[in-house]
């Protein structure tokens, strides 16, 4: 898929550099990443941010969980 990366659930699609939000709320976050997860053929999103004392930061999220638009504390459908 290359830069594309697809949440197939949902429709959504982001690419490499892509900056998200957890639906949940918290910083921006830049997409650096697609994971295929070999156990369940999942995909998840890897992405990094800075926290606030400057130190970089990443995790693993599933598509479902983020969006492109900055939420007021939208509840994520699921979670790693």
């Amino acid at each position: 898929m290359g830069a594309e990366i697809a949440a197939i659930e949902t429709g959504w699609l982001a690419e490499v550099g892509d900056v998200v939000y957890l639906k949940s709320g918290g910083p921006a976050m830049t997409v650096s990443q697609e994971m295929r997860i070999p156990e369940t053929e999942d995909t998840s999103l890897v992405v990094h941010w800075y926290d606030e004392e400057g130190k970089l930061q990443g995790a693993l999220f599933p598509p479902e969980c983020l969006t492109m638009t900055k939420p007021d504390a939208v509840q994520c459908p699921s979670a790693l």
